[in-house]
């Protein structure tokens, strides 16, 4: 009885949330029930909400969850805070934990010529695409879900427009990678409905100043020209 009653509040739950009714129904269409997912997680909003869903529709899909945390070591102090929120995020939902710390400042400084020499930001995509690839055979996983969201979608298309893409880059980010091993279940997801989720189940995250930071053209595009855009639409 006790049973059946968590399963109906656990159904009732999803019908409400409309993040958890979106990663469902990813699930189904990118076949993942079943397998065995490790989630990318940064401790932000994002990644936290997209670890938590998973977690809580793992029954039904029968997935098998893990949370796999690359540490860009950039911040100093905060971002082993950052790992250090992440494994006891992982902990409290007794899910399996692993990290990885990578040096984009090192890579960067190795090049050969400034002709190839990566900027930090792009480094840093390298390098943990790199890791996570480690970390999720550490684990165990198949598949390794990123926390992109239906505005990360919109804010890569509008940068590739404005920095003269062509059609294939005007596709923006899909829902998976080729191989299937890269999956995106929020793509679908605004940041408000993430936001929404994250405050709804009294879940922390952390944030990364980076985001903000108008150094950054994507930044810059999230706090100029996005709001501007949607004032019309």
């Amino acid at each position: 009885t006790e049973r059946r009653s968590s399963s109906a509040t656990r159904a009732r739950s999803r019908r409400r949330d409309p993040l958890l009714r979106a990663v469902a129904a990813a699930l189904s269409a990118l076949g993942l029930e079943g397998r065995s997912i490790a989630v990318a997680c940064s401790g932000g909003v994002d990644s936290i909400a997209l670890a938590h869903a998973l977690h809580r529709l793992a029954d039904r899909a029968r997935l098998r969850v893990s949370i796999a945390h690359v540490n860009h070591a950039l911040r100093g102090a905060e971002s082993d805070a950052d790992e250090a929120f992440v494994s006891e995020f992982a902990a409290s939902l007794a899910l399996p934990f692993a990290a990885e710390r990578v040096d984009p400042r090192a890579l960067v400084q190795g090049a050969a010529s400034s002709r190839s020499r990566p900027t930090v930001q792009e480094a840093a995509r390298r390098l943990r695409a790199d890791a996570l690839g480690r970390l999720a055979a550490q684990l165990g996983a198949d598949r390794i879900a990123t926390a992109h969201t239906a505005d990360d979608q919109a804010e890569t298309v509008l940068l590739r427009l404005l920095r003269g893409s062509g059609p294939e880059g005007l596709g923006g980010i899909p829902e998976q990678s080729p191989d299937g091993r890269l999956v995106r279940p929020l793509l679908r997801v605004s940041r408000a409905e993430v936001l929404r989720h994250a405050r709804t189940h009294g879940l922390g995250w952390r944030e990364d100043p980076s985001n903000a930071n108008p150094r950054y053209a994507r930044a810059r595009l999230r706090a100029d020209w996005v709001p501007g855009l949607a004032r019309h639409f």
